[in-house]
């Protein structure tokens, strides 16, 4: 279109009124010339700038519409119509003319606009490519590299926006909002300590955020830290004293520490702020269980699954769930909730962990057993498997060394090692790592299998082939096949001299029966463990009480004097030091009398009469309904027919003790004092 002086005058005073702010007189000027000159581009572009200033994006999006029917490839037209739709969340259609604009010339600031829109749109390959032409063109910034790296975590390619995270930091090394985009990344990478590092430089430079208070928080519980996460979540609290995702935090911490009355006053306050709330629900629930509080727990589960929106969300609740029932004994509906929630996410190792412990403790061994390795997926066991550098054994035959890698406690590694001689007995070459205060009594009870500490080993030694979680053994041997015991009948073997020796020192003509009332386990140490006033009944048996209870012997001689308990107290034997002197001394017993904790293990692998008082809750490991263990030849257990029951398991304890060999019978009972042995 030839364009008349007259038409150029008109457009030049619409022009003049936008460049001086006289929008609504800009507006007419651009009309009335549109009215006469309906092909004029620029006066269409301006028109289309001028409704969206207005607020009318839908009206501008249709002009630059107008414009580019016009001109096709007009960039004015293509940047307003991007823009226009971007501000209406038409980003598929914003960046369709973005990429137009970027193809017609190639500059960094079409290439970026098409990139932030093809994120927003999901197409995050497309988006990839903008940003990398904005990374070739040399002119990027560092929030041009940080945008890059935003796409790349919506890809889920973690270990290359860390990269572009960290670039974008050497050019602009006080971003927070960056340093906590790398924080973010890394600790999806396992990279705990880099990530709470970077965490550290966000409140560096922005020691006012709650927020990243929070985050850094949370990444402190997630790896373990809950004293340093407890600390961090109170200082996001002072800042957003009503934040209920920091209540919610501060429960779930609390609660990991073994605080549950104050994890449920927080789960209360998270609440408060947010009543319904599946989170707070579920940590109040969590709280109250471990409280005793079953009822009240089994509610609030109940009320978190029925507003619980996501499957996350839904696969958490029930996981608790199921756990609430169990803390109940109700096994058939804690299986029922647990097999939902695996169904519901059947590649997170949480629901399946706790699935396959269920089934176990049922007897259900196939899938129990199947299901057990999922406790390993994603944690520092599996970290430590892979720098060993060898395949995980699959039960077949090696060509070369069987290296069992040390796990969980030390009740577990010793139960567990009760198969390593079916292992020896099938020709297998053993290395076995285990706690170092194992390691003389394993490697006296072993002989021709290498035992080493588990903190000695950074690497697998000379001639390994292949490693096993030491757990994995009973699914990989089945020794549920076999009759009898599963394991070696006594498979440890104390140090004989230093067991009779302390037998002549506890010897006083009565039998000597060891006693273990307590275990410290933050979260089921309430359950587990008996007041040893509640055992005053014992002094009427005609046995000798010894102490096998770890704790200062002060204390414990303390305890046991004003529980009334007559008992031997002997200080040169501190089990949480010296396993193997712990061991001579359990193996001088001529019976055992414990809660569940890792004196019932020891007692039963070195071949002691051993009697386990257990809560109705019992740990998967003594299964359900069974007064024997398949484990064990010598254990007897007696269960809580009730919660918090222990009265009638302590009568029949005393029942079944005496009716043990060589433990019956009356006998002269000395006066009732608590002895400590120098």
């Amino acid at each position: 279109m030839i364009e008349t002086d007259h038409v150029a005058a008109d457009f030049g005073t619409a022009l003049s009124h936008y460049r001086a702010g006289r929008l609504g007189p800009a507006e007419t000027a651009c009309r009335a010339l549109l009215a006469r000159e309906p092909a004029h581009r620029d006066a269409v572009n301006l028109l289309a700038v001028l409704c969206c200033r207005a607020g009318r994006l839908a009206d501008g999006a249709a002009l630059a519409r107008r414009a580019l029917a016009i001109a096709p490839d007009d960039l004015q037209a293509l940047e307003l119509l991007g823009d226009a739709l971007d501000a209406l969340k038409d980003h598929a259609g914003a960046a369709d003319a973005f990429l137009h604009a970027a193809a017609q010339k190639g500059c960094r600031r079409f290439h970026l606009k098409a990139g932030a829109s093809l994120h927003h749109a999901g197409r995050f390959e497309e988006a990839v490519e903008q940003y990398r032409a904005v990374l070739a063109s040399g002119e990027a910034t560092a929030t041009d590299i940080t945008e890059y790296g935003l796409v790349l975590t919506a890809l889920a390619r973690t270990e290359t926006a860390v990269a572009a995270f960290q670039a974008a930091l050497k050019v602009a090394p006080r971003e927070a909002r960056t340093w906590a985009y790398l924080a973010e990344q890394l600790a999806l990478l396992g990279r705990t300590d880099e990530a709470i590092s970077a965490w550290d430089v966000v409140l560096a430079l922005r020691p006012g955020d709650a927020g990243a208070h929070y985050d850094r928080a949370r990444q402190l519980h997630l790896a373990g830290r809950d004293e340093a996460a407890l600390g961090g979540v109170d200082r996001a609290l002072l800042l957003d004293p009503a934040a209920e995702r920091a209540h919610g935090l501060r429960s779930a911490v609390l609660w990991q520490l073994g605080r549950f009355e104050e994890a449920a006053e927080a789960a209360s306050r998270a609440l408060a702020l947010a009543p319904g709330s599946p989170t707070a629900l579920t940590n109040l629930g969590n709280a109250l269980k471990d409280l005793g509080r079953l009822d009240e727990a089994l509610t609030a589960q109940q009320r978190a699954l029925s507003r619980s929106a996501t499957a996350e969300q839904r696969t958490t609740v029930l996981v608790n769930l199921g756990l609430a029932h169990q803390a109940r004994g109700e096994a058939a509906a804690a299986l029922a909730a647990l097999e939902q929630a695996a169904t519901l996410s059947p590649d997170q190792p949480w629901p399946q962990f706790n699935l396959a412990l269920a089934r176990l403790r049922g007897g259900d061994l196939d899938l129990g057993w199947l299901g057990y390795g999922w406790r390993w997926r994603g944690s520092g066991l599996a970290k430590r498997l892979a720098a060993l550098g060898r395949p995980v054994w699959d039960g077949r035959p090696l060509d070369g060394r069987l290296m069992l890698v040390a796990e969980q406690g030390v009740g577990d590694e010793i139960m567990f090692a009760g198969l390593v001689p079916a292992l020896f007995a099938a020709g297998l070459d053993v290395v076995i790592e285990c706690d170092r205060r194992l390691a003389p009594l394993f490697a006296r009870s072993f002989p021709g299998v290498t035992t080493v500490a588990r903190d000695e080993l950074p690497e697998a030694p000379e001639g390994v082939a292949a490693a096993c979680p030491i757990g994995d053994l009973p699914g990989l041997l089945r020794p549920d096949g076999r009759p009898g015991p599963w394991l070696a009948p006594g498979h440890l073997a104390a140090d004989r001299g230093h067991r009779d020796a302390l037998r002549r020192r506890y010897h006083d003509g009565r039998p000597l029966v060891g006693l273990a009332w307590r275990t410290s386990n933050v979260r089921s140490g309430r359950q587990r463990s008996i007041a040893l006033d509640r055992l005053w009944s014992l002094i009427d048996l005609p046995v000798r009480l010894v102490c096998l209870q770890y704790g200062d012997a002060d204390a414990l001689a303390a305890e046991a004097a004003a529980a009334g308990v007559d008992l031997v107290v002997d200080r040169e034997i501190d089990q949480r030091r010296d396993l193997d002197a712990f061991a001579a001394q359990v193996a001088a017993m001529d019976a055992v009398l414990t809660i569940d904790n890792s004196t019932a293990h020891l007692a039963a692998a070195l071949g002691r009469p051993t009697v386990v008082m257990l809560p109705v809750d019992a740990d998967w490991r003594w299964f359900a309904g069974r007064s024997d263990s398949p484990w064990y030849p010598t254990v007897r257990l007696i269960r809580q027919p009730h919660p918090d029951d222990w009265d009638a398991v302590i009568a029949q304890a005393i029942e079944m003790l005496t009716s043990l060999p060589g433990l019956a019978g009356p006998a002269e009972k000395p006066e009732h004092v608590s002895h400590a042995v120098p």
